[in-house]
């Protein structure tokens, strides 16, 4: 079968994971079958998706030399090669942003998040006063219900956006822009050895936790993950939630082209996504409006 018909995705990318893929066989191959596949290139099958849904899905380590020959194997529909991203930074919640979202008024109308449940896919979440008690939690990077946030900045950058969504209205700390609503937490992050100062997640953690999460009763997702691309495992999670009526909000990145072309599309992934909502953050201007769009470096 020609190569040219079929995809192997990334392997151009910048944050590219050595000898790390995700394979997406033809639908009715079994586990079983999927993991001899792989044996006969040298490779190994690290993870299978929980979900049904999934199951032509496997995260596979494979020699970067021996990738385009499983790719072309008939039972192969496309390969993507696993990407590296690092967890948003973090800062101390301003309370100017209320005020510029005008949140006030909502809060008056009474849109306090009473009875709804979002499901935050972040660095973790550690117990915080101010947070209600989350109604499940799960951590896809050791599949144990431990969600202590990873993230070093600050009090971790899922713990801070828990905070800005769930934080209640108690007289202390900051009041959450849904400060009723309760909270579902999915950790997808990790910390390297030896790197104390970021945390970490890719591709197929982030693909795991859109999964679960659609397994979840949850009225809409968080993503905190920006990806510098997608996969095919990836745009099928987000289809899934999609299609159960269950809107998806994602991390823009917050990468401004550094010419200022303001036309570029820099929006990373899952963000990217047609079904998805990018969000990006702004930050204060002297100048009118008073707000400019806000870039961090990579």
């Amino acid at each position: 079968m020609a190569l040219r018909n079929k995809e192997l995705r990334n392997r151009e990318c910048s944050k590219k994971i050595a000898h790390r893929y995700i394979v997406n066989f033809i639908d009715g191959v079994s586990e079983k079958e999927q993991s001899k596949i792989v044996k006969q290139f040298g490779g190994r099958v690290l993870k299978k998706f929980r979900t049904p849904a999934f199951d032509r899905f496997a995260v596979v380590h494979i020699d970067d030399a021996q990738v385009e020959q499983l790719l072309a194997h008939k039972l192969v529909e496309s390969i993507d090669q696993d990407i590296e991203a690092g967890s948003p930074s973090s800062n101390e919640v301003e309370t100017w942003g209320h005020a510029t979202a005008q949140l006030y008024n909502f809060w008056n109308a009474g849109y306090t998040g009473a009875g709804v449940k979002v499901a935050i896919i972040d660095t973790g979440v550690s117990p915080h006063p101010d947070l209600p008690t989350p109604l499940s939690t799960w951590n896809v990077v050791t599949d144990s219900t431990d969600v202590t946030d990873v993230n070093p900045s600050n009090h971790g950058h899922g713990t801070c956006s828990a905070g800005i969504i769930a934080a209640r209205s108690n007289g202390s700390f900051v009041k959450g822009v849904a400060f009723d609503s309760n909270i579902h937490v999915i950790n997808c992050y990790f910390q390297k050895a030896g790197d104390t100062q970021r945390s970490y997640t890719n591709i197929s953690y982030t693909t795991d936790a859109l999964q679960y999460a659609a397994t979840l009763d949850v009225d809409v997702v968080l993503c905190n993950v920006q990806l510098i691309a997608g996969s095919a495992s990836m745009q099928a999670a987000c289809d899934i939630l999609e299609a159960k009526g269950v809107p998806i909000l994602a991390a823009a990145g917050n990468f401004a082209d550094q010419n200022g072309d303001i036309t570029k599309d820099t929006v990373y992934y899952p963000g990217h996504y047609e079904k998805v909502v990018a969000v990006g953050a702004v930050q204060k201007s002297s100048s009118f409006p008073y707000l400019k769009r806000a870039s961090y470096k990579l």
